[in-house]
């Protein structure tokens, strides 16, 4: 069966393909297991930019790619210049949705989608699309007033991966790791104040660590360097450490504020810069304790349990808000709930209390298994079946 994926990766100068965490969760890791379980299939990407049939020489490749295809599948958007081509052709296609399209005010990409008419655009590709594959139960919901060809195929890790098996760095302290993205600022903020009172904290002080990853400046071409007012990352790290006059190490605060690097682990706060998406996992193996809040929002509700899988995959215990769409996975038995106590609170109870975080850490890797790509394969396999040509 041949399939071709139609995603938003890019390349680099060099030509090499740049993978973006959607892309690699979604559509680059689900079919290369898809491939390793099921050699009948034959998958072949190509970039979203092929698809603006801007051209006769762009429209001839198109058509001559879409025909030798028993399946078509998108990421997040079928370009509307190609839907009446695809119907055509008679190639069935479907479109992968992994978040809502309606973003909430405080967003740094809204803006961006608001300017480029995203949300019409993605409900006028759900219309389309002879199916559409979400993470959640939840957002399916708001899939299914479109399009009733919707189907739950959840995020996952590959247990078979190398990058996600856990080897975890030793340290003095215990440490507690902040890996959502620039895009969950207003998310993160909501414990800036608490983690500033952690760092006031004697226990937290000398047996404790924030670990922030994924510090970064926005490169040229990043989508969201257009629409972005400040550099996040910093800001993070600023109201984190009220701008590091928390940290007690004068070093370490001139190494922090030019960039420099310094890699004394023995500190109260840790700055990791961003990896390359097939070398993220490893950032597990810096800290404890993962801490991924979330406010409640409708925007939110619709996203994944992914940073639970995240963690529990690499042995790690987890700090989550106990909000949707986490309550689809949380319990008080495999994570700590951070709308019951704040990071201050459950930070020094776990420094003081260890094995709390083994045990939390041992259930939600139970508790994640379900979650393993290669036990997802399987409907991944009956639904392409199901549309092929």
């Amino acid at each position: 069966m041949r399939i071709l994926l139609v995603t938003q990766l890019s390349k680099n100068d060099e030509g090499d393909i740049v993978y973006h965490g959607v892309e690699y969760h979604r559509m680059t890791k689900p079919h290369a297991v898809l491939e390793r379980h099921f050699p009948e299939y034959i998958l072949t990407a190509t970039n979203m930019q092929e698809f603006n049939l801007d051209n006769d020489v762009k429209i001839d490749f198109v058509t001559k790619l879409v025909k030798e295809q028993d399946l078509v599948l998108f990421n997040r958007e079928i370009p509307s210049n190609c839907i009446e081509l695809l119907n055509e052709i008679g190639v069935p296609y479907g479109l992968d949705l992994d978040d809502y399209w309606y973003l909430p005010g405080h967003h740094e990409l809204r803006e961006h989608y608001d300017h480029f008419n995203i949300p019409e655009k993605t409900e006028n590709s759900i219309r389309n699309a002879h199916f559409i594959i979400v993470t959640t139960p939840i957002l399916a919901e708001k899939v299914q007033p479109f399009n009733n060809n919707v189907y739950v195929i959840e995020n996952g890790i590959d247990s078979q991966d190398e990058v996600w098996q856990p080897r975890k760095v030793e340290s003095p302290r215990m440490r507690f790791g902040f890996t959502q993205g620039s895009t969950h600022f207003e998310d993160i903020k909501t414990l800036f104040s608490s983690t500033k009172r952690a760092l006031k904290d004697w226990e937290f002080r000398t047996k404790g660590q924030l670990v922030l990853c994924g510090f970064q400046e926005p490169k040229e071409g990043d989508i969201a360097r257009q629409w972005r007012k400040v550099n996040v990352p910093q800001g993070i790290e600023c109201l984190m450490t009220d701008s590091h006059s928390l940290l007690p190490n004068l070093n370490h605060v001139i190494a922090l504020q030019n960039f420099q690097p310094f890699n004394d682990l023995n500190e109260p706060y840790r700055r990791i810069l961003a990896k390359p998406v097939l070398e993220f996992a490893k950032v597990y193996d810096e800290f404890d304790v993962s801490v991924a809040p979330l406010k409640v929002n409708t925007f939110n509700s619709c996203k994944s349990e992914l940073k639970m899988l995240e963690a529990g995959f690499k042995g790690c215990a987890v700090m989550v808000s106990h909000v949707k769409p986490y309550t689809l996975l949380a319990t008080n038995k495999n994570s700590f709930d951070l709308c019951k106590n704040t990071f201050r609170e459950i930070a020094v109870k776990l420094i003081k209390n260890p094995n709390l975080v083994k045990d939390s850490a041992s259930q939600l890797r139970e508790d994640v298994d379900r979650y393993d790509l290669n036990k997802l394969v399987s409907k991944r396999n009956e639904l392409y079946k199901k549309y092929k040509k």
